[in-house]
């Protein structure tokens, strides 16, 4: 569909990115809910949820993507993530 890249730098000084990322959000919780059979199941997977459940996976896949690249840069290569780095499913 209709879609373009967001340059952060070209929103100027009074750029909201948490306003953004929120419209963003909704638009794609917009597209899931329009599919009927999954409805249900998004809207009670969300009741079960903390109101910050999104914003913090957020920040742990910042984190381990950050030290991915790290690794990567460094020349660094795993044949299996470490043990104690979380799968994705466990960030949500």
């Amino acid at each position: 569909p209709d879609r373009c890249r967001i340059e952060l730098s070209e929103l100027g000084p009074e750029r909201d990115e948490t306003r953004m990322l929120r419209a963003m959000g909704w638009e794609t919780a917009n597209i899931h809910l329009g599919t009927r059979p999954a409805a249900r199941d998004v809207l009670d997977d969300l009741k079960g949820r903390k109101a910050d459940w999104l914003r913090r996976s957020a920040e742990k896949m910042v984190a381990i993507t950050l030290k991915d690249w790290e690794m990567w840069r460094n020349g660094i290569i795993l044949s299996q993530p470490p043990s104690n780095q979380p799968s994705i499913s466990q960030l949500l």
